[in-house]
């Protein structure tokens, strides 16, 4: 047998074991090789120090926190997620119920009230804030409600077993208008409707501390700055690079991308977009240091998420502006 003719024996073989091989076996002989790749040590980031007020309170030993924000309202987090629960008259009203909370959330509540749970009022669709809305009881007795866009999603999903469908939805009348705001004008819109309330809290979904009147227009006025400056970027963009004093001008960003990667149509615009959200993040993020915790932790994926919805939500488009030539 010609040396050939054995090398395309073997391959022919090989190739029948693979292809009757389980899936399992081709996953291990892949890790098990002789290569192991090497992965490269990076040096550890270090961000703004954060304060003990804004850090939060010590979890207890079942790892979740309550204060009580008075007339009957109660706070509970776990360090990364928030819920609110309502002690009525003869019921307690529960506002989301975060998966990683679970059964800690009725650990919360029998720790100040034996009162059945009658009515759990969904913020948003997202599982991560409702999947233990099914530890709180059933279609039979407990009132679940949320905005219709949220039942329309959760429809669509079917997820029933731990989002258990409302049985109350509305769209823009119902006394507790939770309705979540997905486009970037509602989200503006949605801190203004806040402040129109007489409030003292505000239970928001994430972090570990109920926030005030005061940390609500702070937010309000940090996604402002954040929409101001996003916009001039882009409006700056759209203007000559005129020799250099114009470092966000797309003409010259998108032309030296453009020139390197002449076979990549995509490389010129995730580079444009990437330069563009970095500058936003340098501008703002030491702005606003000594008012807002973890802002530089998160001040790059804020600049990120704020950039797309002003072009296509508000039609600053910037360098990509409607063709006239």
């Amino acid at each position: 047998m010609s040396l050939r003719k054995l090398l395309t024996s073997i391959a022919y073989a090989l190739a029948i074991a693979k292809a009757t091989a389980s899936p399992t076996a081709l996953l291990s002989a892949s890790v098990t090789g002789a290569y192991t790749p090497t992965i490269e040590p990076q040096s550890t980031p270090t961000y703004y120090p954060v304060s003990e007020q804004q850090a939060g309170s010590q979890l207890n030993n079942d790892e979740y926190y309550m204060q009580s924000l008075g007339n009957g309202g109660y706070f509970v987090t776990d360090g990364g997620y928030n819920h609110f629960f309502l002690v009525a008259c003869h019921s307690v009203i529960v506002v989301d119920a975060p998966a990683t909370l679970g059964i800690n959330i009725l650990k919360a509540i029998r720790s100040v009230t034996d009162l059945p749970v009658s009515h759990v009022v969904y913020s948003h669709h997202h599982a991560d804030h409702i999947s233990a809305a099914y530890l709180l009881g059933t279609l039979d007795n407990v009132t679940f409600i949320a905005q219709k866009e949220t039942a329309t999603k959760l429809a669509a999903i079917g997820d029933y077993g731990h989002r258990l469908y409302p049985t109350i939805t509305f769209e823009d009348s119902y006394t507790l208008n939770l309705g979540e705001a997905e486009d970037l004008p509602g989200y503006i819109k949605a801190h203004e409707q806040v402040m129109l309330y007489d409030f003292e809290y505000f239970v928001g979904g994430h972090v570990n501390v109920p926030g005030n009147r005061t940390d609500v227009q702070i937010a309000k006025e940090y996604v402002l700055d954040l929409f101001e400056t996003c916009k001039y970027a882009l409006l700056e963009a759209a203007k000559p690079y005129n020799n250099g004093s114009n470092e966000l001008s797309a003409e010259f960003l998108l032309g030296l991308v453009t020139a390197a990667n002449p076979s990549n149509p995509w490389a010129p615009q995730a580079y444009f977009e990437k330069v563009i959200t970095e500058w936003v993040a340098n501008v703002t993020i030491p702005r606003w240091d000594d008012r807002l915790a973890a802002i530089d932790v998160y001040g790059l994926s804020n600049s990120e998420t704020m950039l797309e919805p002003v072009k296509i939500d508000y039609g600053i488009l910037g360098s990509f502006g409607v063709k006239l030539d």
